[in-house]
């Protein structure tokens, strides 16, 4: 799976485990769809997308894991705006601020691990964003 001179972010059970936790982002998008909420929906759609690229191929210095990283900030900033006065707002905002601080805490030894846990409170905190009512704005 490695290439040779490209060093791998993490060992390889735990990449597969990490792109395997990734299909749950479909899942988020295929509900964000469901419920007519198309425009988000590209979200979790596209951190499905960038995340199973980055992590079938997991190297540091990888154009996907920046790709990857850049995808997920942006598109979290513009997903927290537009939950703004939803219905789960409350439940969303809680679950990323214990995303954001955990991390941090996936770069130590057995990061990856935290990783998957985070892989899984976001599409939580997706599945209770597109639960609700969320206002239509212009952004």
């Amino acid at each position: 799976m490695f290439e040779r001179g490209q060093v791998p972010s993490l060992p390889q059970t735990i990449t597969d485990f990490l792109c395997k936790t990734s299909y749950l982002f479909l899942f988020s998008f295929i509900y964000a769809i469901y419920r007519g909420y198309y425009g988000l929906a590209l979200v979790p759609g596209g951190i499905f997308l960038t995340s199973i690229g980055y992590w079938r191929k997991p190297y540091l210095t990888s154009w996907r894991r920046y790709l990857d990283i850049a995808f997920t900030i942006l598109s979290t900033i513009y997903l927290s705006i537009r939950a703004y006065g939803s219905e789960y707002s409350k439940i969303y905002y809680c679950l990323i601020i214990i995303i954001a601080a955990l991390y941090p805490l996936s770069f130590f030894p057995n990061g990856g691990i935290l990783h998957c846990i985070m892989h899984f409170l976001a599409n939580i905190a997706f599945i209770a964003l597109f639960s609700g009512k969320i206002p239509k704005k212009f952004i």
